[in-house]
Order: structure tokens, then C-alpha cells, then sequence
């Protein structure tokens, strides 16, 4: 995905993705991304993966009350993919932006509750215009 620049955000993800790269170990010529240097107890570099991200994740949910093992990376994917529909970004650019093969993306889609409110109120109204007899 793309990343946007949103000026003045503290949620500008350009912005976050530079200041994580000035932790990151740039000396070395095959460095890896999100990588740096730990001299805390003894040389060492250590690298941002997959699961050291779930596990700080996990650790700042807890310190703030949350369960956190409701959450994992796949949240954020969920949560994006919600977002954007709320948002108004159509359905198949959605599923183009995240990657998504197939209709699965509506099962994770978050309805927020007008949206709900609105479809059932459109079902009422189409029932008491339309009486069906029997």
C-alpha cells in the first residue's frame, strides 16, 4: 500500500515510517530495514520482526486496560480495511489496496451501527410502502 503523506498528523504514516528509520542501523551495508543496534548489555543487532511487533503491541494494550489477546497483526488489516469502507472508498479498491483475492474482506468489514440503523430503517420503509398480501 501506498504510503500517503498527511502534513501536520500525528498519524502521517510517512512521517512514522522516517522516524523509525533514524533507529534503524545504517551503517551497515546489507542493514535491514527496521533494524538497530542494542549496546544495552552487550553488542547486538536486533531486528524488528513479525513477532517482536505482536509482542509490544500485546504488552501497550495490557498497560492500558485492554485485552490483549484479542488483537493481533491481522487487526490492523481488519481495522484498515474498515476504516476505508466508512470512509467511503469503494469496496474493489479496498480489496486492490489490501491485496485481497477474493469476497473475504466482507466477513472483517466493521458495520458501524448507522449504517446498520439506516439499512434497517430502508427494509421498514420498503415494507410499509409495499404491503404484501397474503
Amino acid at each position: 500500500m501506498p504510503l500517503p503523506c498527511i502534513p501536520g498528523s500525528k498519524l502521517c504514516p510517512t512521517t512514522a515510517v522516517i522516524h523509525a528509520f533514524h533507529f534503524t542501523n545504517s551503517t551497515a551495508a546489507n542493514s535491514q530495514a527496521f533494524a538497530w543496534d542494542d549496546n544495552s548489555l552487550s553488542p547486538k543487532t536486533c531486528i524488528f520482526t513479525y513477532n517482536l511487533f505482536i509482542s509490544k503491541l500485546r504488552n501497550h494494550l495490557t498497560r492500558m486496560g485492554i485485552n490483549a489477546q484479542s488483537y493481533a497483526g491481522h487487526s490492523f488489516r481488519r481495522g484498515e480495511a474498515s476504516f476505508a469502507y466508512q470512509s467511503g472508498v469503494p469496496l474493489e479498491r479496498i480489496k486492490a489496496l489490501g491485496d485481497w483475492r477474493s469476497d473475504t474482506i466482507l466477513i472483517y468489514l466493521t458495520m458501524p451501527l448507522s449504517i446498520r440503523l439506516r439499512s434497517a430503517n430502508m427494509l421498514c420503509k420498503s415494507i410499509l410502502t409495499h404491503p404484501h398480501t397474503t
